[in-house]
C-alpha cells in the first residue's frame, strides 16, 4: 500500500480531527445557548431542558468508551460515515419529535454518533508528531466555533427557528465527510507511534499510562463538577447577573487563549512545568471563590479558570498520547475518561449544591484539580 515506514501528514491528521471533533461537540460546545433556544422554543421546563443535555452527554460519553474498546478494531472511515450519518440523522429526527421525551430519546441517539467521531478525531489528532502544539489548536478551533455558535443562536432562532438550527446541525455533522480521504485507516496504522505508520511500537509504561489517565479522570471529574455551576455561584455570592454573564463571556476569550498558550509553548516548556502551572492557575480560581466576592474578583477567577482548563484540556490529552507511545487505543480511552466526567460531574455536584450550597462543590472541584500534578512525574521532558 506505499505507507510502511511513512509519514502521516500532521495537516491532514489536523484537518480530519478538527472537522470531527467539531461535529462530534457541535451541540455540547454551544450548549448555554441550544438550552435556552430549547427552553423558548419547546415550552421546557429547566429541568426537562438539562434531562436532554445530560441524555446527549451521556450519549457521548457511552460511544466514547464502546470506542476505546473496540476502536482498534475498527476501519475508522467506514465508522466515520456510520457515526457522522447517525448524527445527521437524530438532528433531522429532533425536528420532528412531538414530546420532551421523544426530543430526548432523539439527542441520546446524536451522542452516540457524536461520541465516535470526538473518539476518533482525538486519536488521529493525537498520533501526529507534536500532538501537544495540535490539540492546542484543536481546542481553539472548538472554542471559535462555541463562540460564533452562541453568538448567532438568537438570530437563528428568529430567522428560522429551531427546525432550522437542528437542519444545519445536520449539515455540521455530514461534513467531515468531505475529508474522508485525509483519515487514516485503522488497518493501516495498527502499532504505530506519533508521526509513523506501521513502525516498530515503542514500549508502554503501565505506571506511566495509568497516571496519565488518572489525571485525564480527575480533571475533567473537576470540570465537570465545578463549570455547569459557575454562573449560579457568582449570583449566590450577590454578583449582579450582567456582571456574571460578562465575566463568562469574557472567560471564553481567555479559554481561547488559553489553549492558544498551549500550542505556542508546546517545545518551550517541559510538560511537568505547564501540567504544575495549569494545575495552580484551576486551584485557586476556586478556592479564591471561597471567600468574599465581588464583580471584579468573580469575573477575574473565572477568566483564570477557564483560561487554564483550556491550557490544561489538550495538555492532558497529549499527555495521554505520549504516555501511550502513539497508541490511538490509550487516546481513545482518554476522551472517554474526558466524557465520562464532564457527564458525571453535575449529577454528582447536584446533591452536594442542594444540601451544603456551593461551597463544598468548589472544594470537591479544587481537590480534585489537585490530584492532576502526580501524572507530571513521570515525564518532565520538553515537547519538540
Amino acid at each position: 500500500m506505499g505507507l510502511e515506514n511513512t509519514r502521516l501528514n500532521d495537516r491532514g491528521l489536523m484537518a480530519a480531527g478538527m472537522a470531527l471533533v467539531i461535529a462530534g461537540m457541535q451541540v455540547f460546545i454551544i450548549q448555554p445557548g441550544f438550552i435556552t433556544v430549547l427552553v423558548s422554543t419547546l415550552n421546557l421546563t429547566e429541568a426537562w431542558a438539562g434531562y436532554i443535555a445530560s441524555a446527549e452527554m451521556f450519549g457521548i460519553a457511552i460511544a466514547t468508551i464502546a470506542t476505546a474498546a473496540v476502536g482498534h478494531r475498527l476501519d475508522w472511515r467506514v465508522a466515520v460515515v456510520l457515526s457522522a450519518l447517525v448524527l445527521a440523522g437524530a438532528d433531522l429526527l429532533s425536528i420532528f419529535a412531538h414530546s420532551a421525551v421523544q426530543f430526548m430519546a432523539a439527542r441520546a441517539v446524536a451522542g452516540l454518533g457524536a461520541g465516535v467521531l470526538i473518539s476518533i478525531g482525538y486519536s488521529v489528532v493525537g498520533m501526529a508528531r507534536n500532538p501537544e502544539k495540535l490539540f492546542g489548536y484543536l481546542i481553539m478551533a472548538v472554542l471559535g466555533y462555541g463562540a460564533v455558535g452562541v453568538f448567532i443562536l438568537p438570530s437563528a432562532q428568529a430567522a428560522v427557528g429551531l427546525s432550522g438550527i437542528l437542519a444545519a446541525l445536520a449539515l455540521i455533522a455530514i461534513l467531515p465527510l468531505l475529508l474522508l480521504g485525509t483519515l487514516p485507516a485503522r488497518s493501516a496504522i495498527e502499532g504505530s507511534i506519533p508521526g509513523t505508520v506501521n513502525a516498530a511500537p515503542a514500549a508502554q509504561d503501565k505506571r506511566t499510562v495509568i497516571l496519565a489517565l488518572t489525571a485525564v479522570a480527575t480533571f475533567f471529574l473537576g470540570q465537570g463538577v465545578v463549570w455547569a455551576y459557575l454562573g449560579l455561584i457568582g449570583t449566590a455570592a450577590g454578583v449582579p447577573d450582567q456582571a456574571v454573564a460578562t465575566g463568562l463571556a469574557v472567560s471564553q476569550v481567555s479559554g481561547m487563549l488559553g489553549a492558544f498558550g498551549m500550542a505556542w509553548l508546546s517545545g518551550r516548556v517541559s510538560q511537568r512545568a505547564l501540567l504544575l502551572g495549569g494545575t495552580i492557575a484551576s486551584v485557586v480560581p476556586l478556592l479564591a471563590l471561597l471567600g468574599h466576592v465581588t464583580a471584579m474578583s468573580y469575573s477575574f477567577s473565572v477568566v483564570l479558570f477557564n483560561g487554564a482548563a483550556n491550557l490544561m484540556t489538550p495538555l492532558l490529552m497529549a499527555v495521554a498520547a505520549v504516555a501511550g507511545a502513539g497508541d490511538p487505543r490509550i487516546i481513545q480511552r482518554a476522551a472517554a475518561l474526558q466524557m465520562l466526567g464532564l457527564a458525571v460531574g453535575p449529577a454528582l455536584a447536584a446533591p452536594v449544591a442542594e444540601h451544603g450550597g456551593f461551597a463544598p462543590v468548589l472544594i470537591i472541584a479544587a481537590m480534585l484539580f489537585a490530584f492532576v500534578y502526580p501524572a507530571a512525574r513521570w515525564n518532565g521532558r520538553k515537547v519538540a
